[in-house]
């Protein structure tokens, strides 16, 4: 698998599913920004996304896994950490199409405690599973190495296992926080 990161910012349909998360989302493009471009940083494997809107700086930390195929690249993975308007920190994980919905997905942070997170929709752009980023979540994914994604595929048995570095997430983050 290959990772490539980019700066893709909220999906639309974060935006329909999550209300606290819908309040002020990132721009998808400068539209309504005042000519001010998104601003992003690598930091390992972590990208964090900036942007300025309406006078406040508001950033999120991202990360994208792809597969390459015959046909090009494929999603397999996006996570985000963003904050919603309340000041909460936010784990979204998109997920490509065809996944078994019923079963959600499984987060993991090397050893440590197992997170079922639901998927809540899914839109044109994959299945969508978000989860509040709570102190001891937080702290472990500071500390940790590789975070594991879980889920199934539709009709298939076994889950599909994505590792998710975290190198870089505790600098990609300080913005968010």
């Amino acid at each position: 698998m290959t990772r490539l990161l980019h700066p893709l910012l909220f999906s639309l349909g974060l935006m329909l599913v999550h209300p606290a998360w819908s309040q002020n989302p990132l721009p998808a493009s400068n539209a309504g920004n005042q000519g001010n471009p998104p601003q992003s940083q690598q930091h390992g494997d972590w990208l964090e996304v900036c942007v300025q809107q309406n006078g406040q700086t508001r950033c999120q930390a991202q990360q994208t896994l792809q597969r390459k195929t015959q046909q090009g690249a494929m999603r397999m993975l996006q996570v985000t950490v963003s904050q919603d308007a309340q000041g909460n920190l936010g784990l979204q994980l998109i997920t490509p199409l065809g996944v078994n919905v019923a079963s959600g997905l499984l987060l993991k942070v090397d050893e440590g405690k197992e997170y079922q997170i639901p998927f809540l929709t899914c839109l044109q752009d994959g299945c969508l599973g978000i989860h509040k980023l709570d102190a001891a979540l937080l702290g472990a994914m500071k500390a940790g190495n590789t975070a594991k994604v879980a889920f199934r595929p539709f009709n298939q048995k076994k889950p599909l296992v994505i590792n998710v570095s975290l190198k870089g997430f505790t600098a990609a983050i300080q913005k968010v926080e």
